[in-house]
């Protein structure tokens, strides 16, 4: 599974003296998921602020060379990345299924029809939203203004 990756994502050790580190993220685009990296991985081998979010959590970063040694040569790491893509490949079924019974449950939904249209609808509420500002307005002043009164009434077109 693990030759099944494409060329691009696969890297050549580093140059003698050169220090080349993995992320998370690339890591991830590797085949690795969160449970590998702690299973064969562990502790990072240098991490370092996070270069997005200053307050976020430091990028771990993981030796190329460690990273690869154990692609290549862990045996119970292809057992175990195999796993890890199956069980994801379950989920992901299992949640598509969900969604269609969530979808056929909401198609026999009958809503009834609205008895009145929707402007009619509309203009209740603005008129209703009006109502509500005006009256928090007449607390305040501790008087209900005739002409507050007045302007509502022109408003809702009573």
């Amino acid at each position: 599974m693990i030759n099944d990756l494409d060329d691009r994502t696969m890297a050549k050790p580093a140059p003698a003296g050169v220090l080349l580190y993995f992320s998370a993220t690339d890591l991830k685009k590797r085949g690795w998921t969160e449970r590998l990296v702690h299973l064969f991985l562990s502790q990072p081998d240098r991490t370092e602020p996070n270069p997005h979010v200053k307050t976020g959590h430091p990028r771990r970063l993981y030796l190329s060379s460690r990273v690869i040694a154990i692609e290549n040569t862990a045996e119970e790491f292809a057992e175990q990345r195999n796993r890890s893509l199956a069980y994801s490949a379950r989920l992901k079924q299992q949640a598509g299924e969900k969604r269609v019974a969530l979808e056929q449950l909401v198609r026999g939904i009958a809503l009834p029809p609205m008895a009145l249209p929707f402007e009619e609808v509309v203009r209740q509420a603005k008129a209703k939203q009006m109502e509500d500002v005006f009256l928090r307005a007449s607390r305040f002043s501790g008087l209900r203004s005739m002409f507050s009164l007045i302007a509502l009434n022109r408003w809702s077109g009573n």
